[in-house]
């Protein structure tokens, strides 16, 4: 059969970290509008963010779905990942249908 393909995701994983706003010039460098709700959060979790060939992973948090935009991997240096995630669009909302926000 052909058509699109979609991205599946496993099992959901609890994490921890720091969910912080961010400033005007990461809206600018990642192209986003400043109608886009973006934050930065900093966690022990890898996360992958969008590329070419795969889906970022998800975060659910405020009772929101939100995708890694970008991923940092600081991990090596203190511990910790920054990730920047992009709250989903109200259509896109779906995806957290069963998973523990």
């Amino acid at each position: 059969a052909s058509g699109l393909p979609t991205d599946t995701y496993a099992e959901a994983v609890p994490c921890s970290g720091s969910i912080q706003n961010v400033q005007q010039d990461v809206y600018e460098r990642l192209g986003l509008n400043f109608e886009t709700n973006i934050r930065q959060v900093w966690s022990e979790t890898p996360m992958r963010a969008e590329s070419g060939q795969n889906g970022p992973d998800l975060l659910v948090f405020e009772g929101k779905v939100w995708f890694c935009k970008s991923s940092t991997p600081w991990n090596q240096y203190n511990g910790w990942n920054q990730v920047i995630v992009v709250e989903a669009k109200p259509a896109q909302q779906h995806y957290a249908e069963g998973l523990n926000a």
